[in-house]
């Protein structure tokens, strides 16, 4: 796992300034970095009694924006977020819902969006797909903790909608963004279809980002 983790680093490594260099060339670009809540929670079939509700966890990674056209850019957001999902289930007594199962899981991601903004070029919209590739699963309970890492489907993808506002400062900008990603592939590798038991379930959820872009490269002027 360790030497993966590695290997995907290094590739981040490289793709980031490639990226770059390849974008400077066609457009102007900023450079940034965010941070931000996870609220992710599990999303398909579900047991006999039982619900899904919201884990928060958090979300960092850098951004690179090339501005296409005058009010669109393609933004590339490399990063890591740690999400995941509580199992809920009635209790016995007062027949309210209780937390059952926690379930914790870790992606590298690559999401790739498109942003359309406003005359104003502060209020925007973005929409794309996000790639992951699966670290860790860890399913617990108040006793128990158990790391199930090797049934988690090690690629995942999202499509992902949101609206942001960026505030100028100076040539930088401070931006606020919501974001609801949808997933689109199940969570573990096992089929439903050959074991009944095992649900088809998928990781989806709002998204709360914050971030700083600079500029480092001017519009090509023809």
């Amino acid at each position: 796992m360790l030497r993966k983790l590695s290997n995907m680093k290094k590739i981040h490594l490289l793709i980031i300034p490639l990226l770059v260099i390849q974008l400077d060339s066609l457009a102007q670009v900023e450079l940034g970095a965010y941070a931000g809540i996870d609220n992710g929670k599990l999303s398909g079939d579900k047991y006999p009694n039982t619900q899904y509700k919201p884990s928060a966890g958090i979300l960092v990674g850098l951004s690179i924006d090339a501005q296409i056209s005058d009010l669109i850019s393609l933004s590339i957001q490399p990063g890591f977020t740690s999400t995941g999902s509580r199992i809920q289930v009635p209790d016995s007594i007062s027949n309210e819902w209780k937390d059952s199962i926690s379930i914790d899981v870790e992606y590298l991601l690559l999401p790739i969006y498109i942003k359309i903004q406003s005359k104003s070029k502060r209020l925007y919209f973005s929409s794309g797909f996000e790639f992951g590739y699966g670290l860790s699963l860890v399913v617990k309970n108040e006793i128990d903790e158990v790391d199930i890492t090797n049934e988690l489907n090690k690629w995942n993808v999202s499509m992902v909608f949101g609206i942001g506002y960026k505030i100028p400062i100076k040539r930088s900008g401070l931006y606020f963004e919501l974001r609801y990603s949808q997933g689109l592939v199940n969570l573990t590798k096992a089929d439903p279809q050959e074991d009944d038991n095992i649900p088809r379930v998928k990781i989806s959820g709002l998204k709360l980002v914050t971030g700083f872009q600079i500029p480092i490269s001017k519009r090509n002027k023809n």
